[in-house]
């Protein structure tokens, strides 16, 4: 018998639900339903009325998605979490039994001493504290080496890659007030969008040990630095999709609608010559800004590590092969130590996920509600 659960992903331009049958044995999770309800841009940016909006957005989800489920999950786009890797290293004079305890006694002296370290996210909000998102181990080694079994092996030294990711306690308790009238009973948990899209690359992807994650929402971009399958660091800036369809619209002198269509004909191989010169003329000025936005992100990153030369992109699929031209077409051998100038690019399409998850005709889930739907189907099979 199939396990549904109900999934929100609250985004950065507009919040997104379904309901999903996970799968059992050998089918494959389907979705009975989405909705998406999108948050207004406005020209000034404002938290109080930015929130207000996402609250909105996220009641009129919940309430349409209704409670067909004993499950609600909940994703979380930056903004509305930050996230670390922390290094938790300990070691004996001589080799001693490593037990579980032991080790989530690690994590949790070292996630209590995040917790009270890290400043808030928001300081317009007063009295605001965070609390705990995503506490995940990645990797354990034991003397210098990497388990996947520590547990009743002798050793004398640990080291422990732990991702933890936080979260506004006052965002996270209204969206737990707005959902309580219909889930009052039931269980809600939270993720983040950073730790999940990960997670799927390092199923998918178990064989490159370097990797850089390129995610482009709707406004905030994230990169992210994966190393010898660790989520080392990851960035975030604040220039994502809209950024680039309200520059081309302004550019063209023209409504959202019409730039968005002019880039669906740019993109195609049977492209209108006449659209083709339009988008063209204005998308040499809006190359150079984004790039040098890309530029920070790859710079922030490689302050700590060494950069990865391969970048798996997830973006709306009209923009992503353009910015992938142009990160493949630029030169980064100032930044990237490796034998070519640029960057390979891996597009991480949602074409691939749909064959993981089914769905009927006239359901049609976006690349996040898709991710976040083969995630729970992951972890439901663990806990």
């Amino acid at each position: 018998m199939s396990k549904s659960c109900v999934i929100v992903d609250v985004g950065n331009d507009g919040v997104s639900g379904a309901v999903v049958n996970l799968s059992t044995g050998k089918d494959c999770a389907q979705f009975l339903s989405t909705v998406h309800e999108p948050v207004p841009s406005r020209d000034n940016f404002e938290l109080k009325r930015f929130l207000d909006d996402v609250f909105s957005a996220f009641k009129t989800v919940i309430n349409r998605l209704g409670t067909p489920s004993s499950r609600l999950v909940i994703f979380l786009a930056s903004p509305f979490y930050a996230s670390q890797t922390r290094i938790i290293r300990w070691q004996k004079a001589a080799p001693i039994n490593i037990s579980r305890s032991l080790v989530n006694q690690l994590v949790g002296e070292d996630r209590e001493r995040f917790r009270q370290a890290e400043p808030r996210l928001y300081t317009e909000i007063i009295n605001d504290r965070h609390e705990i998102v995503d506490g995940k181990i990645m990797q354990i080694k034991l003397n210098r080496y990497a388990t996947a079994n520590p547990y009743g092996q002798k050793a004398s030294e640990i080291e422990i890659d732990n991702y933890i990711s936080i979260g506004s306690t006052k965002i996270l308790d209204r969206l737990r007030q707005i959902a309580q009238p219909l889930w009052h009973r039931h269980r809600l948990e939270f993720h983040s969008s950073s730790f999940v899209f990960f997670n799927l690359f390092r199923d998918w992807w178990h064989d490159v040990p370097r990797a850089l994650l390129l995610n482009i929402g709707g406004e905030v971009t994230e990169l992210s630095l994966v190393t010898d399958g660790v989520l080392a660091e990851t960035v975030s800036y604040p220039l994502g999709r809209n950024s680039f369809f309200r520059q081309l619209t302004a550019r063209l002198g023209t409504i959202l609608a019409e730039a968005e269509s002019l880039m669906k004909m740019y993109v195609t191989t049977d492209q209108h010559e006449a659209a083709a010169g339009k988008v063209e003329a204005v998308l040499g000025e809006i190359r150079v800004e984004w790039l040098a936005a890309f530029r920070e992100l790859l710079r922030a990153i490689s302050d700590n590590h060494f950069l990865a030369d391969r970048i798996f992109l997830l973006a709306d699929p009209v923009l992503a092969p353009v910015l992938a031209s142009w990160i493949k077409e630029s030169n980064f051998s100032n930044l990237v130590m490796m034998n070519r100038p640029s960057f390979e690019v891996i597009m991480f399409y949602d074409q691939a996920w749909r064959k993981l998850c089914r769905h009927g005709e006239k359901i049609i889930p976006g690349h996040y509600l898709l991710m976040d739907a083969l995630f729970c189907d992951k972890i439901s099979k663990v806990v």
